[in-house]
């Protein structure tokens, strides 16, 4: 985001009251603060929060795939290529 200077833009949104939800790294990138954050991390912020990442574990057993089920649309056809399947241990 820093990359693409879209932190300020998006800095702006948040505090222009854009309804905002974060989830797994959004959750990160939003909050005021990063419990043991790494000595470049930091949050856009916007939600009044500290996260801590891998509070719950690592997901070292988390993957993306192709959904091939008897019954599902084959990859592509709805819009949708992966699957993300998210395991913290």
């Amino acid at each position: 985001m820093r990359v693409y200077d879209l932190v300020e833009p998006l800095q702006d949104a948040l505090r222009g009251g854009l309804p905002t939800l974060g989830t797994f790294v959004g959750m990160i990138v939003l909050g005021n603060g990063i419990a043991a954050a790494a000595p470049d991390q930091r949050g856009v912020g916007g939600i009044e929060m500290v996260v801590r990442r891998n509070a719950c574990g690592r997901q070292v057993y988390s993957f993306e795939m192709s959904p091939v089920a008897p019954g599902l649309p084959p990859a592509g056809a709805s819009g949708r290529d992966v699957v993300s399947c998210l395991h913290a241990s």
